[in-house]
């Protein structure tokens, strides 16, 4: 996991240098421009806006490809999922940019979005980020788990209802160990894999199963249960370590 967050700064580094060289990119090829005007996406946070605005306008002049400058903008900026770059009456340039939306939040510092990306979570509004779900991601430092870990994510964020994240806090260990914590029962957890993520209908048999055990009083006494899904059309049901 340092790793990972160590090549994502890497690229808000990079980011936050690149918006330099689309500035002076700007005064090369935009042709005889005195005014912009923004449209930027409201899921981006106020103070990448401002970012933007302050160095385009500082640096807006002339010349040519709106085109070229376009696709250099989401080329450096991948979190930009569509934009357009017009000259309008006046001498006026129209910029009109729009967001990947965040996805899912992991580890409540990087936004996870649906190209298979990871942002720190300051370049999106806190409004953008409300109700979007949090993952817990761990164990990933391992280059092979490292290289699944945008698959798994997908995989969840495609599969798993918003209903399920509401109920379960998600922990994801590797592709084939991710945790279901019960919220309501913290003594209650499912694992599965990425191959095998459960179901509505498998939400519905744990749960049963988690009523079972209360009724049973199991979870008085402290004992930790676990309903393993990694088998297809299974549930195996076991007491956890130090149960």
């Amino acid at each position: 996991m340092k790793q990972l967050i160590q090549h994502r700064r890497g690229i808000i580094l990079l980011s936050i240098m690149a918006l330099g060289s689309i500035g002076r990119l700007v005064v090369q090829h935009i042709c005889s421009t005195q005014y912009v005007m923004y449209t930027i996406d409201p899921l981006l946070a106020d103070s990448v806006h401002q970012h933007i605005k302050n160095i385009i306008n500082a640096q807006v002049t002339n010349q040519q490809s709106l085109q070229q400058l376009m696709a250099s903008l989401q080329h450096e900026f991948p979190y930009i999922r569509n934009g357009t770059l017009a000259k309008v009456p006046r001498n006026t340039l129209h910029l009109t940019l729009t967001a990947h939306p965040p996805q899912c939040i992991i580890n409540d510092s990087w936004v996870f979005t649906k190209n298979g990306s990871l942002f720190s979570k300051d370049i999106y509004t806190i409004y953008a980020r409300q109700y979007v779900p949090h993952i817990s991601v761990t164990d990933f430092d391992n280059q092979n788990e490292y290289a699944l870990l945008p698959t798994a994510l997908l995989a969840i964020m495609q599969r798993i209802s918003a209903a399920a994240f509401l109920a379960y806090d998600v922990e994801l260990h590797s592709a084939y160990e991710i945790f279901f914590h019960d919220k309501k029962e913290s003594q209650f957890e499912l694992v599965c894999s990425v191959d095998q993520l459960p179901t509505k209908s498998t939400l519905r048999n744990c749960a049963h199963i988690k009523n079972v055990l209360q009724d049973r009083g199991v979870f008085e006494q402290r004992a930790h249960w676990i309903a393993d899904i990694r088998f297809k059309n299974q549930i195996v049901v076991y007491k956890g370590l130090g149960g």
